[in-house]
């Protein structure tokens, strides 16, 4: 049997391809795709998801975990009322439900300077584009470092309470980053994603097969791909959609370089059950989200008055330090008590530990390296070759078309080439595709891997 298409991939843009496959597009007035409608399914293709994790993982940072009577996220966070229209349009059109909730944070009580992110990236900004030269070949740390000096990109990166962002292109940071969704007073959207992903098995039900434990190790390509698993078994397909992290897309398409210019970067959630003894010291100092020094970066209020907690959220460095502390072993958790009252200067063993669970991801976001000299070197080539406005349109949004022929050398043609080097991540070789978080201009989010499906799909 050969499929129309097969998903490696079982996470949120792998379950989402399927959707765009399965279901027709509903489309505005302009003819652009918002979001699938679940009422009208087309004549449905044959499709086979891969997912190499067996079922429990089916939904991939998108995931939950029941903990202490709370289901927990594993990967994915919160949503964002203003950005992420995707993921709102999806939601409605699956039921379901969430609640809109203003995002606060605050630095912890012992740190006595924080940054002004809106103003610091405002500078940053005006900066770079009095630049020449090199600057959409530099990272963000290359070039805010010298403008900041050491202490104050110190206090910057605490006060962002992420570091994700230090060695990806500055230009995407500066303008793709979002660095104000780490600033307080923003709409957030709660969502339950055990719903979200119940409801999306629900409508793929019997319309695609899935396998699970299926890891795929090689995909050879002819008049159709074949795909072999771990296993040994191996499945036929015209067309192959690739949706999982970098480090797959580089093993299975190792004579591909332009995947080296995307980095994924390791992430830990470690959430915390504490005794009731310690809930009003703990609403005391944690009543919101709040920085702190070290690797911990995040404490987050779970639920208060039970003493539930996400006590580490920590990328990088942080999370590679803490990896060994992710056992639910009484030694793990008193050394992570002893490690909350000193970087919070609480006081000693005010804190017990009843239960800790953790969720640590080698890949956890990703982001692009600067752009490389060989890509802008070539860059103006590729936009020649665009014969049509329907592909340069497809490329850049409608209201940018134009300037097929530009050069690299103010900061708006960073974005240009970017679109382009998106495009060609995207689209390896003919009947193949790439999606996720990672090729996309939302990078880190639920918004960026819908993103990248509804531009190839």
């Amino acid at each position: 049997m050969t499929y129309d298409y097969i998903i490696v991939g079982g996470g949120i843009s792998g379950l989402y391809s399927a959707f765009r496959l399965v279901y027709k597009a509903a489309k505005d007035k302009n003819d652009t795709i918002i979001s699938p409608t679940f009422n009208s399914p087309t004549i449905i293709p044959r499709i086979l998801l891969l997912e190499k994790n067996n079922a429990r993982h089916i939904g991939g940072r998108m995931g939950y975990y029941p903990f202490h009577n709370v289901d927990v996220s594993i990967g994915c966070g919160i949503g964002r009322k203003a950005k992420d229209t995707l993921l709102i349009s999806l939601l409605h059109d699956l039921g379901v439900s969430y609640k809109e909730n203003q995002i606060f944070n605050q630095i912890a009580d012992n740190i006595e300077y924080s940054a002004d992110i809106p103003y610091i990236i405002s500078v940053l900004k005006k900066r770079f584009l009095e630049m020449d030269g090199k600057k959409c070949s530099m990272t963000f740390k290359e070039f805010a470092l010298p403008i900041l000096g050491k202490d104050l990109y110190s206090v910057f990166l605490m006060t962002c309470g992420y570091t994700d962002f230090e060695n990806e292109d500055v230009y995407e940071t500066l303008y793709y980053y979002g660095m104000d969704d780490n600033t307080p007073g923003w709409t957030g959207l709660s969502i339950s994603w055990k719903d979200l992903l119940a409801s999306m098995l629900e409508k793929l039900d019997k319309k695609i097969e899935i396998k699970t434990e299926a890891e795929v190790v090689g995909i050879d390509s002819g008049s159709d791909f074949t795909v072999t698993l771990a296993s040994g078994s191996k499945y036929s397909s015209k067309k192959i959609i690739l949706a999982t992290t970098v480090n797959t897309v580089r093993k299975l398409l190792p004579r591909f370089s332009i995947y080296r210019d995307i980095v994924g970067q390791p992430f830990l959630r470690i959430y915390g059950k504490f005794s009731k003894e310690c809930v009003p010291l703990l609403r005391e100092h944690f009543s919101m989200g709040t920085m702190v020094k070290g690797p911990i970066h995040r404490i987050i209020p779970i639920n208060i008055d039970d003493g539930i907690f996400l006590i580490v959220y920590t990328d990088n460095k942080g999370a590679l330090a803490l990896k060994p502390y992710t056992d639910n072993t009484k030694k793990n958790r008193n050394h992570l008590c002893r490690l909350i009252e000193r970087t919070c200067d609480l006081p000693d063993k005010g804190l017990f530990l009843l239960d800790i669970v953790s969720f640590y991801w080698d890949i956890g976001t990703h982001y692009y390296k600067p752009l490389s000299s060989e890509f802008i070197k070539v860059y103006p080539r590729f936009c020649s070759q665009m014969a049509t406005k329907q592909l340069m349109t497809h490329i850049l949004s409608a209201d940018k078309y134009i300037y097929p022929l530009i050069e690299i050398k103010d900061g708006v043609e960073c974005k240009y080439a970017r679109e382009q080097f998106v495009y060609n991540a995207q689209h390896p070789m003919p009947g193949m595709l790439v999606v996720g978080e990672m090729v996309s201009r939302n990078q880190g989010w639920i918004e960026g891997a819908l993103e990248s499906v509804d531009a190839v799909l």
